[in-house]
């Protein structure tokens, strides 16, 4: 009953707000009427028209929580984490294992040491700051919770920007007894929380920094046992840490978990590193990396949890869309062919091919429609086998069905269709419309 009467609350406060006036009884929504009838029948007619309209209040744990902040707060600014998946400026982990989530306040402060953790725990039937964690730095770069240790409870693993003109640092703080113990500190380029074997903890992975200004970055493993950080063995990368694009977590052919580190190689090209641990040893799968002659990310194309590495096979003569070959590597570096696509980055699309296709179609883009054709392998004669349209006009759904042309998606403000060719034997109209999809953005990119 009480839930019933806070959200018949909570919807005339909200449209009280949209109006900017208490509503006469005459105005009041006919769903609303609905609502205080079933208020009356309910049990809950002592409610007052002012009860209703005021705002929703706050539970108590909640006031209890500002309460605590504001009194940490004194000579303090908020100050959040800039990158990563967790960016708010409070944020709740269970540390200790025990069910009961802390809460972390990320703030800054005019001294030597600036950065601060704020640690919260209730405590009879409060909030408590606990404890705090200073560091260096101008600002909180990025933070993850992760099981490392193998025991109850996260880490915490949280990594500062110092300057503009020094690496970064990142540290790792276990909660034992009712405080954080730091169990490690390191300078990377980007790092990860992972699981790469079957140990009941997880470990990290650092993308450092080289000897030398131009030297090849290093990874290092690190696991987390007995309350100490053990380093596995360093694996070169294939370009200086700076040149470091993205870097992702994936899988390999025979399912071993796998991390794929991107860098930029210059005049436009890309290599990624494959790194796996292989025998208690970690290990670059793609020595000397997988070299690229185009800026296209390594994506799971297929949608098997396995990450494929692009191979551009040939650009249309107008630069509108790419024959790309999707593969994956195995743990001894040997590759296996996933997918052939062509990709119209620019448009947003792209479409699954026939692996017999991949060195005998060409596309040739007319205005907004593209024309596949495809050679006969006997008398190596080229034919127009379908066409794809791009309409965005008030009447694009009229086109898409017109002059024999058949809906392939509707996209936000584009509606795309296609056309079977007279001949036209190798495709049909369900394969077609199998085979389009749009180029989708992940938010999770792991873009550097």
């Amino acid at each position: 009953m009480e839930n019933l009467c806070y959200t018949i609350k909570s919807a005339c406060f909200k449209w009280k707000r949209r109006e900017g006036e208490v509503p006469q009884v005459e105005r009041i929504p006919r769903f609303l009427g609905v609502l205080l009838v079933a208020l009356l029948l309910s049990g809950c007619a002592l409610v007052t028209v002012d009860q209703m309209y005021a705002p929703p209040r706050r539970s108590q744990e909640d006031q209890a929580l500002q309460s605590a902040i504001d009194q940490a707060m004194t000579g303090l600014e908020y100050s959040a984490p800039v990158a990563g998946e967790y960016q708010q400026t409070v944020q709740a982990a269970d540390l200790d294992g025990d069910g009961e989530e802390e809460y972390l306040l990320f703030a800054k402060a005019q001294e030597e040491k600036p950065l601060r953790i704020l640690i919260f725990q209730r405590r009879d039937g409060g909030f408590y700051h606990t404890e705090t964690l200073e560091s260096y730095g101008e600002r909180f770069d990025r933070v993850e919770y992760a099981q490392l240790d193998g025991k109850g409870g996260v880490e915490i693993v949280v990594g500062v920007r110092l300057s503009d003109k020094l690496p970064r640092s990142v540290s790792v703080y276990a909660w034992t007894e009712g405080e954080a113990v730091r169990l490690l500190s390191a300078t990377y380029s980007a790092f990860l929380t992972l699981s790469m074997d079957s140990s009941p903890g997880g470990e990290l992975l650092l993308l450092r920094p080289g000897e030398g200004e131009n030297a090849s970055g290093i990874a290092e493993l690190y696991t987390f046992l007995d309350g100490a950080a053990q380093r596995s063995n360093r694996v070169e990368m294939s370009a200086p840490a700076a040149r470091l694009r993205r870097v992702l977590t994936g899988a390999l052919t025979d399912g071993t978990p796998a991390v794929f580190a991107t860098s930029s190689a210059g005049e436009g090209n890309l290599i990624t590193d494959v790194f796996a641990l292989l025998d208690g040893e970690l290990r670059n799968v793609s020595p000397g990396g997988a070299l690229r002659g185009d800026e296209i990310l390594a994506e799971d194309i297929d949608g098997d949890g396995i990450l494929e590495l692009p191979q551009v096979l040939a650009h249309q003569p107008d630069g509108e869309g790419s024959l790309i070959r999707w593969y994956a590597l195995a743990p001894d570096g040997s590759e296996t062919t996933k997918r052939y696509t062509f990709h119209d980055f620019e448009a947003g699309w792209y479409l699954d091919l026939d692996p017999s296709w991949a060195d005998r179609v060409t596309v040739a883009l007319r205005e907004d429609a593209w024309e596949f054709s495809l050679t006969d392998e006997e008398t190596q004669e080229s034919r127009l086998i379908f066409t794809i349209y791009a309409f965005s006009g008030a009447d694009r759904d009229a086109q898409a069905v017109s002059r024999n042309r058949f809906l392939l998606l509707h996209a936000e403000q584009t509606t795309f269709a296609a056309r079977l060719e007279a001949d036209s034997a190798a495709v049909t109209r369900q394969g077609l419309v199998d085979s389009f999809h749009l180029i989708l953005r992940d938010w999770k990119t792991g873009e550097m």
